[in-house]
């Protein structure tokens, strides 16, 4: 079995001040991931379908902050 793997976003390098010194730094700014990973690990008694909307938040959580939002506030519903 193979597993798919994507990620996307925007990068590149920028100068950061470091101890008084300015330095070259590599940045990377995630848009999206597939499988989104987790954020937080659930506890055994879960109920399904608050873990469900939990992993609904997941996905959107760098591309769309508003949406991912409402599904938190979906899954305090369900509890």
């Amino acid at each position: 079995m193979c597993a798919t793997l994507f990620s996307a976003g925007a990068g590149g390098v920028e100068q950061i001040l470091k101890n008084g010194d300015w330095e070259w730094s590599d940045a990377y700014y995630p848009k999206t991931s597939f499988p989104m990973p987790h954020i937080i690990n659930f506890p055994n008694k879960v109920y399904e379908d608050v873990k469900g909307e939990l992993i609904k938040s997941f996905e959107t959580f760098w591309r769309n902050p508003d949406s991912c939002a409402n599904s938190i506030r979906n899954s305090l519903d369900k509890l």
